[in-house]
């Protein structure tokens, strides 16, 4: 039940109705609506916990060349066919070219690369719903081959970035600090499968091995407010996996694999509560086999772009109906019918270098 409103100007709509109206817009009228009015302001304020757990989430991507432009547009017109060209609008134009590295309540952080020093990185804070950006932070060395994440620590009411370089002690920024931040270790393993840490209950994780073995594989999972870390174990199911990948659906800390020791097959383990190993349990598994082909593509070509995807990127969403989308192939999946489709995404759209997230209030300065 939602909490309830101020109904001062709407007496004779119920509280709860009203609610439900506002939970369909898109966060960009609802800031409109609260300029309206004080009762139209606190109405809306209010509510917003209520109204976020709603929303749609939406898709960001920064292109890779000159102009370097952010654009956005909702997940579900995505699924549009034919797709709408309106639906996706420019944000800002950026004066350098800038890495996605995460998302976090509303907040996207860019990791910007100097022109000729390439080791040289600094950090850009965006809330594209706003249109909010904060001041480079300074900048700081890390090695070509890094790793880098973004997150929340709730203990602080803090959003921290967090660099990992090679053989050197990880490196943290708090936002509305002045300094970069050493820490007192490093990673005593080698990451492997994704540069950009997953972001789930304060912490963020990466796919490590030990001592480079092929089937020691875990996750490293770094504590931002304590900025310690431990280890957790992967489901044993295949230690013949061609890829694992890291993410997050429907809130919880998942793991793909993408198998060819008995057939091409997908499947994902999601783990129900985070930090226990014996938790991990089936999401989805899917069989390269009896996908349904796209039309106008061969089983085989189908398969193959199918496989091709899976290996390098993880499910951007799952919808109630089964789709999931694999943005950077371009493709729209279902695990319940096994149908794979190619979608149509406007060219301004980097799939290469997005991210999802969800739209709030939250200042980037």
């Amino acid at each position: 039940m939602p909490p309830k409103l101020h109904n001062n100007e709407t007496p004779s709509i119920p509280d709860e109705l009203v609610t439900e109206i506002l939970s369909y817009l898109p966060l960009e009228s609802l800031i409109r609506f609260m300029l309206v009015c004080k009762t139209w302001n606190s109405l809306i304020y209010d509510n917003l916990s209520y109204l976020r757990r709603r929303a749609n989430p939406r898709v960001l991507s920064v292109s890779n060349v000159a102009p370097f432009n952010v654009s956005s547009l909702p997940v579900k017109s995505l699924l549009k066919t034919p797709h709408s060209e309106d639906e996706s609008h420019l944000i800002c134009t950026l004066e350098n070219r800038y890495d996605v590295i995460g998302s976090c309540n509303g907040l996207i952080c860019l990791l910007g690369t100097h022109l000729y020093f390439i080791g040289i990185k600094w950090v850009l804070f965006l809330n594209p719903t706003t249109r909010s950006m904060s001041h480079k932070t300074p900048e700081v060395e890390i090695d070509c081959v890094g790793h880098y994440g973004f997150g929340y620590d709730h203990v602080t009411d803090t959003y921290k970035v967090v660099l990992l370089p090679q053989k050197l002690k990880i490196k943290v920024f708090s936002m509305g600090e002045t300094n970069w931040k050493v820490t007192r270790f490093s990673v005593p393993y080698t990451i492997i499968n994704g540069r950009v840490g997953v972001h789930i209950n304060g912490t963020l994780n990466w796919l490590v091995s030990r001592n480079n073995q092929k089937f020691a594989i875990m996750i490293f999972s770094f504590d931002l407010n304590k900025e310690e870390h431990v280890t957790f174990s992967l489901p044993d199911i295949d230690r013949h996996a061609v890829t694992r990948l890291l993410g997050v659906l429907d809130g919880f800390l998942c793991v793909s694999y993408v198998s060819c020791s008995s057939g091409y097959n997908l499947s994902i383990w999601k783990m129900k509560e985070f930090g226990i190993d014996d938790s991990w349990t089936q999401l989805l598994n899917i069989r390269y086999e009896d996908l349904q082909s796209h039309p106008g593509m061969t089983n085989y070509q189908c398969v193959m772009m199918y496989y091709q995807g899976l290996r390098s990127d993880f499910p951007l969403c799952l919808f109630d109906n089964g789709d999931f989308v694999m943005l950077k192939e371009r493709l729209l999946c279902n695990h319940r019918d096994n149908r794979v489709e190619l979608l149509q995404i406007p060219k301004n759209i980097n799939g290469f270098n997005a991210v999802s997230y969800f739209e709030s209030f939250i200042s980037a300065c």
